[in-house]
Order: structure tokens, then C-alpha cells, then sequence
């Protein structure tokens, strides 16, 4: 009896295991694409950051810089991100059932995941801008 409740269960597992998998995957995508954002911006302003710590920037101020520029990118994300959610919900309602289009908690979950994961993948970038010697900066082309 438990090879045949465990046969039965297949069909619904499967799509399960998909949709978790898939999901994981657009994290990792999100954390990997975040960090190289963050990090491209800080090696093209290598020169400047470097022209700001000689002049006696402190590094907790070129940190905070680009978190907020972080933070700005995350913010427009993650608007982004509900209104095209909302729409294919909205597209989507004949084909669900029992289901609604638009669920505020499991949007504010998925939100808030997302927005810890690139927060936290911001946060190496940052250091390493905030890191940057002045001397060795100023003095590669």
C-alpha cells in the first residue's frame, strides 16, 4: 500500500521539485548578477575612489556609497518584479484554480529572500571598495 500512495504521489512531487529547483536557480542567478554589477562599478571607479581616500575619504563613506547604490538597484528590482508578477497573474487567472492571481504574503516572502541574498552579495564589493589604496589606485592605468 505504500508503493501505491508513493506512486500516486509522483505527479505531484515532480512539478514540486521543478519549481523548487528553478527557483533556486534564479537566486543563485540573482546573487551571481548583482555581484558583478556592484563589482564592475567599483573596479571602473577605481581611479576616483582612490582621488577620494588621498583626500581623506573614510572608507565607511565609500562603503555606504555603494550599498545605497545597491539598495537603489535592489528597489527598482523589486518593483520591477511585482508589477510583471501582478501582470502574469492577471494573465494567468482563467488558468488557475482555486488559486489567486496574487498572493501579498508569498510576494513579500519571495521579495524579502531576494532582497537578503543580493544585499548580502553587495556586501564584498563594497569592502573592497572601501579597501582600495590610494597609492596603488592612483598609480595603474
Amino acid at each position: 500500500m505504500d508503493t501505491r500512495i508513493t506512486d500516486s504521489l509522483v505527479a505531484r512531487r515532480s512539478p514540486a521539485l521543478l519549481a523548487g529547483l528553478f527557483s533556486g536557480i534564479a537566486l543563485l542567478l540573482t546573487a551571481v548578477g548583482t555581484y558583478g554589477v556592484l563589482s564592475y562599478a567599483v573596479s571602473q571607479r577605481r581611479r576616483e575612489i582612490g582621488v577620494r581616500m588621498a583626500l581623506g575619504a573614510q572608507p565607511s563613506r565609500i562603503r555606504s556609497q555603494f550599498l545605497s547604490l545597491s539598495l537603489r538597484l535592489l528597489a527598482g528590482g523589486t518593483l520591477l518584479g511585482l508589477i510583471g508578477a501582478w501582470q502574469a497573474g492577471r494573465a494567468m487567472r482563467t488558468v488557475l484554480f482555486h488559486v489567486l492571481p496574487l498572493d501579498l504574503p508569498i510576494l513579500a516572502g519571495a521579495a524579502c529572500v531576494t532582497g537578503v541574498v543580493c544585499l548580502a552579495a553587495c556586501l564584498v564589493p563594497s569592502q573592497r571598495a572601501a579597501r582600495i589604496s590610494p597609492m596603488e589606485a592612483l598609480t595603474e592605468e
